[in-house]
């Protein structure tokens, strides 16, 4: 089987894209021939060295047929994420060569990613990426919450369901018995799609309970819509410096030395599509604590892998201390992670099941 991916890349180390991608394409090449077409105009580090990566910006006049063989007649095209101009004209032509395409929107087709920029969406769904949409073979949706919200809108005819992964770590989290107890973000300081506004009020409204048991929440992250100045103030109006510590990005083993001496993960997002930063969480063993809008809510309390919440200050706040109380239970919620991610997480499996589910589609057609 040949698949070509195609997607618009940069070199931001915090991006999921810039990470799930190339893995995506480099693991699903020890299976069958996989391929990236990248649109974006930098040269990302993570495809460094491989074979089977193009430039979109490298053709003067780009068509599916000057690739190398066998990309230049692959047997799907998958699109990777949904509002990007660069997808409309290849896919035009894919549809007059009778290649399928599939489209792995990210959660841009959900209704609180739509609400974003609600105007601008609106004209272009009408006048170019609806049928976009229609014309693909299926849709790939990253977990079953982003389809049920994605198919409120538009009606999705054909899927497939598969998650992002996470390459299985050498090491393995243990229970903390720390004087602190450290309560761990790691991702972008968006206040709106990570839902940090809600979390920080939280902090507020149990504010002394926190003070009493030494918790701290540690937030570390790359900046997004001037989000950290927004965070400092908030925390200096709500005067809860002591209990929340603002950080830069971390990478590599000081990320991992970091999930491995805190005490509990912590996204309560309203938006996300699969979030790597869960996932990476999870397959450490570190006990998880989500919201619905980080689409692993169902994973997590389905299967006592950490704690959930609604995206309500005071419920968030209660189950904090809930989290806390029940300390015990961590070695279990570990246990419990570390089987989870190795079936689900797992990139190996991932690929394999990806092929057989792609052939599936295609083979319907």
């Amino acid at each position: 089987m040949v698949i070509l991916t195609i997607a618009k890349l940069d070199n931001n180390r915090s991006s999921g894209l810039n990470t799930n991608i190339p893995k995506y394409v480099k693991t699903l090449n020890k299976y069958c021939q996989s391929g990236c077409l990248d649109c974006g105009n930098s040269n990302p580090i993570n495809f460094k060295g491989f074979e089977n990566y193009y430039k979109l910006s490298e053709y003067q006049e780009f068509s599916i047929k000057k690739l190398p063989k066998p990309f230049n007649k692959p047997d799907i095209v998958v699109f990777q994420s949904l509002y990007i101009k660069e997808y409309l004209d290849i896919a035009k032509e894919l549809k007059k060569l009778n290649i399928p395409y599939t489209i792995i929107p990210r959660c841009s087709m959900t209704k609180a990613a739509q609400q974003k920029s609600f105007i601008k969406k609106i004209i272009g769904n009408t006048l170019f990426f609806n049928k976009f949409i229609s014309e693909a073979a299926f849709i790939h949706l990253l977990t079953e919450n982003e389809y049920k919200e994605s198919n409120k809108l538009f009606k999705i005819k054909n899927k497939v369901i598969i998650g992002n992964g996470f390459d299985t770590p050498d090491k393995t989290y243990k229970h903390n018995n720390n004087e602190i107890f450290k309560v761990l973000y790691i991702g972008r300081y968006n206040i709106y799609h990570k839902g940090l506004d809600v979390l920080l009020k939280a902090i507020k409204y149990q504010k002394e309970y926190f003070e009493k048991n030494k918790f701290k929440f540690v937030f570390w992250g790359n900046d997004s819509d001037n989000g950290i100045q927004k965070i400092k103030e908030i925390i200096k109006k709500y005067h809860i410096e002591k209990l929340v510590e603002i950080n830069n990005e971390i990478f590599g083993k000081e990320k991992e030395k970091e999930i491995l001496g805190s005490n509990l993960f912590i996204h309560t997002s309203r938006l996300e599509g699969h979030p790597t930063s869960i996932i990476e969480a999870i397959s450490y063993g570190i006990p998880v604590f989500v919201t619905p809008g980080t689409n692993v809510y169902e994973d997590v309390k389905n299967n006592n892998l950490g704690f959930v919440s609604k995206l309500n200050y005071k419920q968030i706040a209660n189950k904090l201390i809930e989290a806390f109380e029940n300390k015990n239970k961590y070695n279990k919620i570990t246990e419990n992670e570390i089987k989870f991610a190795k079936v689900n997480y797992n990139w190996e499996n991932i690929a394999k099941k990806i092929i057989k589910l792609y052939q599936k589609e295609i083979n319907h057609k």
